[in-house]
């Protein structure tokens, strides 16, 4: 799940929500209390691979990558649970819908998604899902993005995380890519945040240390902690 700041400071707001590849999610804002849907927009075009923006604002510190604590771990966990009717999350593959998507017959397109993806339409989960991501806004964001010394005054962050469910021995599902390829701004940075423990080595998702330098490096994060990556310009 990544959860991603633009403008980062202590008084969230939100904007629509993105899916990896092509297509931005339906989103919500909540400045000054609305709810209204967004319509989502399609984009097919996608930048060169090798392009990189002419300006970037983002400070140095928060282009590295860095592990912090968050203490919504179980919240978070209980919430996928719920949207994708599963028991223990880490033996998600050991079920009927999991032993086909292991198989290769429904991709990272699975079942489970396919039920993630109908749970946020839902008015009262999303109502869920949106106080636990803003109290992760407001408790966590502050420190990992250290607000207080960048002078920054607002959050922007992703409504709907996008959540990622990948099968034991299943190939990857989405191309190597950095997201200014699918026209991110590129002063937003990612939060991505385990939800099973024990992620490393071929179990986690890899990531260069810096733009271009190539040295995919799987991320080692505990379950109740979080991780921030410039994934606008590092490539995983």
């Amino acid at each position: 799940a990544a959860a991603q700041s633009d403008t980062p400071s202590q008084r969230p707001q939100q904007r629509p929500g993105k899916q990896q590849q092509q297509q931005r999610g339906k989103g919500r804002q909540d400045r000054g209390g609305g709810d209204s849907p967004l319509e989502p927009v399609q984009r097919r075009e996608r930048r060169p691979s090798l392009s990189r923006p002419e300006r970037i604002d983002l400070p140095l510190e928060l282009r590295e990558h860095k592990i912090f604590p968050h203490g919504l771990a179980e919240e978070m966990a209980g919430l996928v649970r719920e949207a994708i009717e599963a028991g223990d999350l880490a033996q998600v593959h050991t079920t009927e819908f999991g032993k086909r998507a292991v198989a290769g017959e429904s991709g990272r397109n699975n079942a489970f998604e396919k039920r993630w993806k109908t749970a946020v339409r839902d008015k009262v989960f999303l109502e869920k899902l949106s106080s636990c991501i803003r109290k992760f806004v407001q408790q966590c964001l502050p420190a990992a993005i250290d607000s207080h010394t960048n002078g920054y005054t607002a959050i922007c962050y992703q409504a709907v995380p996008s959540l990622r469910i990948h099968m034991p021995h299943a190939p990857a599902h989405v191309l190597l890519h950095k997201d200014y390829d699918y026209f991110h701004q590129p002063n937003e940075i990612n939060f991505w945040i385990p939800l099973v423990a024990g992620v490393r080595g071929s179990n986690s998702l890899a990531c260069e240390s810096a733009p271009g330098v190539g040295d995919y490096t799987p991320f080692e994060v505990g379950f109740g902690e979080c991780i921030r990556f410039w994934g606008n310009q590092c490539r995983l």
